[in-house]
């Protein structure tokens, strides 16, 4: 007698959130607009459950949001041809911030999210201009921005972030804060945030600012512009900060310019302090490639980092600190990049004897490789800096090799004490650069 095992078959099947509609448009009369049961996306988070989507019609909403649930993703939608879904309220939402080392006691945001996973934005416009530059939150000492991620994960896709941190009346404040994407960790927490496809304008300090250990920020597709030539903050398009381990590619950053009106032009190499992509004291193999950076001071910057790589970048009119730097940080990777036009930009005039010469790339560390970069215009193409006065006397043991040097003064130069001129001082001045101090 044959026994036969009787087959049983297991269906799994997921579970899935469900959707939850705002609409405060009566113009949005089609659906799924024109049932909407929220007419505020505040209510629909208060009865969101984890694993569900709320869809927020065109409009805009004079609220600000704080997050502290999971597994929830806001989208805009794009009905009747509008896809305009804009969060602009008058009142802020504030928390204390995370880090151990804050900027400020605390950070307020038109969007706040604390202590959540996998929190997600598509298509929603971020704008601060009626939060933060009015009201008892508009003094410095509070870090406005327009999203904030604390000790939690989550992503920005194809979004607007305008107006963190101005002033009222949309000018600079001055106060070396204001992000429009904020997001760090502290107290044993972790972040990890991605930024896709979104657009940064319109911000105080910096487009993204990402800060502490525990922290990772993928940063790619995004086009920060920045105020362009201003003399009250010296902006950064990205900052990877502070243990931070920072993923930078195929971003397109302008115009982020600062020029120093106490000493602007008279100490010609002090004018500005301004940087595209900054990796300061960001955590090892840190990397920005492929990015496109034109109208700032620095370029790609790496200070006080190791491991850093910066491939493929296509750099101009980048003067100050050049296209490429990297300070006391050694196995910095810098190849295949195009850096264009660093030798004088603001048109005003070869440096004086004994002045600071600009390279295109410069290094102070070692075991650091240049390999294939094509460099235009430029008074230095590549500086291998061992100076004391800039504390790289522990520098060397880096491989410069196979670039192309078009209208350079002067290709490659070895700096040291002894260097009768052109030797390097930038680094007296690298509390400036981007950043007044590392605690800001």
């Amino acid at each position: 007698m044959k026994l036969w095992a009787a087959a049983v078959l297991v269906v799994c099947t997921a579970t899935y959130g469900k959707t939850l509609v705002v609409n405060n448009n009566p113009a949005n009369n089609v659906a799924p607009c024109k049932t909407a049961v929220y007419n505020t996306v505040n209510a629909a988070l208060t009865a969101a459950n984890s694993g569900d989507t709320i869809h927020i019609c065109p409009g805009i909403y004079q609220e600000a949001l704080l997050v502290t649930k999971s597994n929830v993703s806001f989208v805009g939608l794009n009905v009747a041809g509008s896809s305009l879904v804009e969060l602009e309220p008058t009142v802020p939402v504030t928390i204390a911030d995370v880090g151990p080392n804050p900027e400020n006691p605390n950070t307020s945001g038109v969007v706040i999210v604390e202590s959540a996973t996998n929190v997600n934005f598509v298509g929603i416009t971020v704008n601060g201009s009626l939060a933060d530059g009015s009201g008892p939150n508009s003094a410095c000492g509070v870090n406005h921005v327009g999203f904030y991620f604390a000790n939690s994960d989550g992503s920005i896709q194809n979004s607007v972030v305008e107006f963190a941190g101005l002033n009222g009346d949309g000018s600079i404040t001055g106060c070396q804060e204001g992000h429009g994407i904020y997001v760090n960790s502290g107290n044993g927490g972790h972040s990890y945030l991605t930024v896709t496809g979104t657009s940064i304008h319109d911000f105080d300090k910096s487009g993204i600012a990402a800060e502490q250990p525990g922290t990772t920020l993928v940063a790619k597709y995004n086009t920060v512009t920045g105020a362009g030539p201003i003399t009250k903050t010296a902006q950064n398009g990205i900052e990877v900060n502070f243990g931070t381990f920072g993923v930078v590619d195929s971003n397109i950053v302008t115009a982020v310019d600062y020029i120093n009106p106490d000493t602007c032009p008279s100490e010609f190499y002090t004018c500005s302090s301004a940087t595209g992509i900054l990796f300061y004291q960001a955590g090892n193999n840190s990397h920005a490639n492929g990015n496109t950076i034109s109208e700032t001071n620095g370029g790609i910057y790496f200070y006080q980092t190791s491991h850093g790589t910066a491939n493929s970048n296509n750099i101009s009119k980048s003067i100050n600190y050049g296209p490429l730097a990297a300070y006391q940080a050694s196995s910095t990777t810098f190849k295949w990049n195009t850096l264009t036009g660093s030798s004088d930009v603001f048109g005003l005039g070869q440096p004086a004897a004994g002045d600071p010469a600009q390279p295109a790339i410069y290094i102070c560390g070692s075991k650091s490789t240049v390999e294939g970069n094509t460099i235009n215009d430029a008074l230095i193409g590549v500086q291998d800096d061992r100076t004391s006065i800039d504390e790289c006397t522990s520098g060397g043991s880096n491989t410069i090799s196979g670039n192309i040097y078009e209208n350079v003064g002067l290709n490659t130069q070895v700096a040291t004490d002894a260097t009768p001129a052109f030797v390097n001082a930038r680094m007296q001045h690298a509390a400036s650069f981007g950043k007044p101090s590392p605690s800001k």
